[in-house]
């Protein structure tokens, strides 16, 4: 249930980056130069619709409240009173090795700190045991026999739009044991 709210709410996401209150999340990925299909191929969305929040629509979708909360989408205030996690940011699904959406980055237009978050740390959304773009690295790093692990989100989507498909990137952490085991598992 849990994925498949997580995979539900990416398809929301993507959908609100061509609404109108999303206007400044596409001006900054232009100003990054990415192209349409790379912003398509990486799912990167808006987490923000004037007209539902992700927790109505979630529940417009007959999931239930019990797994909407476990999914880590929303944020329990008081009885009654549950806010969308990512708030009024790009969005940017975060896959396992087996390409399954596991949690999300939030990355903040303007003044709002932090700049970026991530979903937070569950049963299955543990950051350390994690590389951001894993999934479509994989196959090109066993073919060359090389995976280059840089700094964040756009490093990866950037250097993905060049050329370079054998690209991972650490989850806003410092680089962990386990995700040096996990590239190792694709390339000496």
């Amino acid at each position: 249930k849990i994925y498949s709210i997580l995979e539900t709410a990416t398809m929301w996401f993507q959908e609100n980056l061509y609404e109108r209150d999303a206007v400044n999340s596409i001006k900054y990925l232009e100003s990054r130069k990415l192209t349409k299909e790379t912003i398509k191929k990486f799912k990167i969305g808006y987490s923000y619709n004037s007209k539902v929040t992700l927790y109505k629509f979630l529940k417009e979708q007959s999931f239930k409240d019990e797994d909407i909360i476990k999914s880590n989408l929303v944020k329990v205030k008081e009885k009654d009173n549950v806010k969308d996690y990512f708030y009024k940011r790009i969005i940017f699904p975060i896959l396992d090795e087996r390409g399954k959406v596991v949690g999300f980055g939030g990355r903040s237009l303007g003044d709002i700190n932090p700049k970026y978050i991530n979903s937070p740390e569950s049963y299955f959304f543990k950051k350390r045991n994690l590389l951001y773009n894993l999934f479509n690295a994989k196959n090109p790093a066993r073919r060359k026999n090389n995976l280059l692990i840089c700094e964040g989100y756009m490093d990866v989507i950037s250097l993905n739009q060049n050329g370079i498909e054998s690209v991972v990137a650490p989850l806003g952490t410092s680089f962990t044991e386990q995700q040096l085991n996990l590239a190792w598992k694709y390339s000496s």
